[in-house]
């Protein structure tokens, strides 16, 4: 967990792994089908007209409950 501060409010953020993802899921009653790790250029706007200057690590993942 990262904990840090934006605008004077404290925020937390869980950052994954393939199997940390997949443990947390698994606990949760998911069955999983699937796993795939990519980078991807998101966007910072809703509209999709600005996008980020550095590529993002994204996990996909496909599960059943």
């Amino acid at each position: 967990m990262t904990t840090y501060s934006s605008q004077g409010t404290s925020l937390s953020r869980y950052f994954h792994s393939e199997k940390s993802i997949q443990e947390h899921l698994t606990i949760a009653g998911f069955r999983i089908q699937k796993v795939h790790s990519y980078e991807e250029i998101l966007c910072s706007d809703f509209k999709r007209m600005h996008t980020s200057k550095y590529p993002d690590a994204l996990i996909e993942v496909v599960g059943i409950k």
